[in-house]
């Protein structure tokens, strides 16, 4: 039996963390913290999909979405942090769409500070619904559930064409799973035999590759002229991609402890 403490314990860890990250986003402008928030906000997510929706994201906590508020506004600040920091490494950051991104930045966060106060109040009522959602947990069931979620991944990675887009989601899925783990009783975790270290590999070449194809398209959308460079990143880009693929091959034998 997975506890509701146990649960309740490893979701407020994450939803200090969110809080704190967020005061020091709001009082310091520590662009960090954005980053912060935003994992801690998965992390509790994550949490919520598997110990109270039971792996069905529409049976998320409606709760849940004063949070997901809040965390699709950061995506709009680290999104832009982001692109202006590649356009930066090469030299387009004062470019006319460098200049439109940083817009969006100053302006969405100057929106997040007007809007903080009524942020921790939506917090604070959210957080004690979705506290009192967490029920004791058989075992039994986490591990059906988990292993489907493994064996969904599985079968992705059997495809022969992946794109952008199911990439992505898959990266999701991986993290959603490294996320709860942790909190699993020891039985439980040592009858999965989910090799973790393997799935974060994994998680961070998708991620790798995530990013290549970001910057190929954002040059595109630019009309960037370099043919040169273009050349080069797509070129990154299809290595990224060949080291994930590589890196899946055989996944149930590598995701698995022996």
């Amino acid at each position: 039996m997975l506890k509701a403490k146990k649960q309740r314990d490893a979701f407020n860890r994450a939803w200090e963390n969110l809080t704190d990250y967020l005061w020091c986003f709001y009082y310091d402008r520590e662009s960090t913290a954005v980053h912060q928030a935003r994992v801690a906000t998965k992390r509790m997510k994550a949490q919520l999909l598997i110990f109270q929706a039971l792996g069905e994201p529409k049976a998320r906590p409606p709760a849940f979405k004063k949070v997901q508020k809040i965390f699709k506004h950061l995506g709009l600040i680290r999104s832009a942090q982001i692109h202006l920091a590649r356009l930066d490494g090469y030299g387009l950051a004062g470019s006319e769409h460098g200049r439109k991104i940083h817009f969006t930045q100053t302006f969405e966060t100057r929106r997040f500070a007007d809007r903080y106060a009524a942020y921790v109040k939506d917090l604070k009522k959210a957080h004690a619904a979705l506290e009192a959602g967490f029920t004791d947990l058989d075992l039994a069931v986490l591990e059906t559930l988990l292993l489907k979620e493994m064996q969904d991944v599985e079968r992705f990675f059997k495809k022969r064409y992946k794109n952008a887009d199911q990439l992505h989601d898959v990266r999701k899925k991986i993290k959603n799973l490294l996320y709860v783990l942790p909190v699993l009783p020891k039985i439980l975790r040592k009858k999965l035999l989910i090799n973790t270290d393997y799935l974060d590999e994994l998680q961070e070449a998708i991620g790798k590759w995530h990013d290549a194809h970001d910057v190929v398209e954002e040059l595109r959308i630019m009309k960037y002229g370099n043919e040169q460079v273009l050349e080069e990143l797509i070129e990154s880009r299809h290595v990224r991609r060949e080291e994930v693929y590589t890196l899946s091959t055989d996944f149930v034998l590598k995701a698995t402890l022996v």
